[in-house]
């Protein structure tokens, strides 16, 4: 059929898909810093240039869970073996760092889209007559 136009939206236009892409791609950063025998400083490097991308493409709140995942990941298969997950004050900073990278990230996207437009300021009647 020649003429058609299809209504549906593009996949990568739903946020929900692009969420869930961020969630595998942490997942193959984690990976690859594993495999590649990086330290743990390169690898939480590779993983805040990552979440702060990620966090760009999604809302604040989906990007501060892509933070959380981010932590997890990191500090569960990078930082320690097997999933464990520490609360120790070096991890509740790294997790913190990821959190505001991913939300900054957010942030900065969606005020470039919604930029503030400049109101004039009201005029002063002063030194007129009426």
């Amino acid at each position: 059929m020649t003429g058609v136009v299809s209504t549906r939206p593009h996949p990568l236009d739903q946020v929900e898909i692009r969420f869930g892409i961020g969630g595998g791609v942490l997942v193959l950063t984690t990976l690859a810093s594993r495999l590649a025998g990086l330290d743990e400083q390169y690898a939480a490097l590779a993983l805040l240039s990552v979440t702060a991308v990620l966090g760009a493409t999604v809302g604040r709140v989906r990007a501060a869970v892509l933070g959380l995942t981010a932590w997890a990941l990191l500090t569960g298969f990078v930082t320690h073996r097997y999933g464990v997950l520490t609360f120790a004050p070096s991890d509740l900073l790294l997790m913190t760092a990821l959190v505001a990278t991913a939300v900054g990230g957010s942030s900065v996207v969606q005020r470039a889209s919604h930029p503030t437009r400049s109101v004039p300021a009201p005029r002063s009647s002063y030194g007129r007559t009426a």
